[in-house]
C-alpha cells in the first residue's frame, strides 16, 4: 500500500472492535493519519465473543470460504501485531471436532481425503483415543491452521497501539455533529478525508447506511471452570469449548434474532448448560454469562465499501461470528479502497446492495 502524502488525508474510525482495530493497523502501518473514536462499551460482540479461527464448518462440512487466502492474511497479521505491541493474543490451537453419528464420522473420512482438506484436517480419532472429559460415541477430527485471537488482550493492546502511533477519544459518536463538506467531513471542528463506521450493529441506525439488509443476532457465553476437562485443543460439537489456560474455559453460543438486548437470558444460560452438559463427562462450574450483538448481514459476507453518493464516507462491518478470523483480510481490503480506490471483492463489495439505496 502507498503512502504518499497519507497525512495529508487524515482518517476518521467509527468503533474499535475486530473491525476498527484492523483498519486502524493497517493504516496506520502505512504512514495514515488516523484518529479512532470508541465509547469502549463493558460488553459489545468483539469483547464477548471466542474469537475463534476454525476452518472447516457447519454441516456439510465446508472450507470456510476462500480460507486459503483468509486464514494466512490472519496468521501474519496477529503475529505482526504481536510484536509490535510486546503482547501474546493469538494462540495457535487444534480443534476436536467431535463425530455426531456414524454417517458424520463416515462424511468426514470422505471429505478429510481430499486434496484441498490437506492444510487443514490433521488425524482422525478413535473415541478410545479421546480423552474420558469429551462426551463422545464415534470419535472425532483434528483440525489444523486453527486457534483463537483473546479479545479483551487484542483490543487493549490494540487500543495502545493506537494512542501511541495515532489517535485515540474515548467518547459516544454523536452522528448530527458530522458535517459533511466537498470531500470531506468535519467532526467537532477537525476536518477529514475519509470517515469509516466500524460500529457493529449500531450501523443500522446510521441514516448513511441503513438500507444495508443488516440480520444482528444476540449471542450468548458461558465461563466455567473444571480440573477434569483437557485443554489440548478447542472443542466442537453443538457448542465450542475454547480453553483459556488455568483450568478456565469458555463455551457457546446462542443465536438470537428477536432479542437485539445485551442482557444475558435465563434461557440462554439454560441452553449452553444443557449443551455442555451433553458435551463434556466432567464437573464444571459457571463463572460468568455474557451476551453480545453480532453485526451480520442478510448474506453473511462482510460490508466493505464506500456510500454510493457521499465517496468521504465508508463502512467496514458484518463480519459476524468469524470476525477475528476474516477481520485481518478484509481490513486490508478498506485499507486498499482508501489508498489506491482500488475496489475490495465483489462479494463483499457494499455495491452489491446499490439496488436497495436506490429503493430506499
Amino acid at each position: 500500500m502507498a503512502a504518499s502524502g497519507a497525512f495529508h488525508n487524515p482518517i476518521l474510525i467509527i468503533g474499535q472492535g475486530y473491525a476498527g482495530s484492523l483498519l486502524a493497523w493497517m493504516l496506520i502501518k502505512n504512514g495514515f493519519d488516523v484518529t479512532v473514536i470508541d465509547s469502549a462499551p463493558e460488553f459489545s460482540s468483539t469483547k464477548v465473543a471466542a474469537g475463534i479461527m476454525i476452518p472447516i464448518t457447519g454441516r456439510r462440512l465446508a472450507k470456510t470460504h476462500m480460507a486459503d487466502k483468509i486464514i494466512p492474511v490472519a496468521q501474519q497479521t496477529y503475529r505482526a501485531i504481536e510484536a509490535a505491541t510486546g503482547s501474546s493474543f493469538f494462540i495457535e490451537k487444534k480443534v476436536l471436532q467431535v463425530f455426531s453419528s456414524p454417517g458424520n464420522l463416515n462424511e468426514w473420512y470422505a471429505r478429510s481425503s481430499e486434496a484441498e482438506m490437506d492444510l487443514y484436517c490433521d488425524k482422525i480419532l478413535t473415541k478410545e483415543q479421546l480423552h474420558s472429559s469429551v462426551a463422545n460415541n464415534y470419535g472425532g477430527i483434528l483440525l489444523k491452521q486453527s486457534g483463537y485471537v483473546e479479545p479483551l488482550s487484542f483490543i487493549e493492546n490494540m487500543r495502545a497501539f493506537i494512542k501511541s502511533e495515532g489517535k485515540y477519544i474515548q467518547d459516544a459518536f454523536n452522528i448530527t455533529e458530522l458535517e459533511l463538506f466537498g470531500s470531506g467531513a468535519t467532526w467537532k471542528g477537525i476536518q477529514y478525508s475519509r470517515v469509516v463506521f466500524c460500529e457493529g450493529y449500531h450501523a443500522m441506525n446510521n441514516p448513511y447506511f441503513s438500507y444495508l439488509p443488516f440480520k444482528p443476532a444476540k449471542g450468548e457465553i458461558l465461563d466455567f471452570v473444571s480440573d477434569e476437562l483437557q485443554d489440548d485443543y478447542i472443542i466442537s460439537n453443538s457448542v465450542y469449548i475454547l480453553p483459556l489456560g488455568n483450568s478456565k474455559f469458555r463455551t457457546g453460543a446462542t443465536y438470537i434474532w428477536d432479542d437485539l438486548t445485551e442482557k444475558p437470558t435465563a434461557h440462554g444460560l439454560a441452553y449452553l448448560t444443557e449443551n455442555l452438559k451433553n458435551t463434556i463427562r466432567c464437573n464444571f462450574e459457571i463463572t460468568g454469562h455474557k451476551a453480545g450483538i453480532r453485526p451480520a448481514i442478510r448474506d453473511r459476507r462482510p460490508l466493505v465499501g464506500l456510500h454510493p453518493i457521499h465517496k468521504q464516507l465508508g463502512i467496514f462491518n458484518g463480519l459476524g461470528t468469524k470476525g477475528a478470523m476474516l477481520g485481518p483480510y478484509y481490513a486490508n481490503q478498506m485499507a486498499m479502497l482508501l489508498s489506491e480506490n482500488q475496489s475490495p471483492d465483489v462479494d463483499v463489495n457494499i455495491s452489491r446492495f446499490e439496488a436497495l439505496y436506490q429503493a430506499n
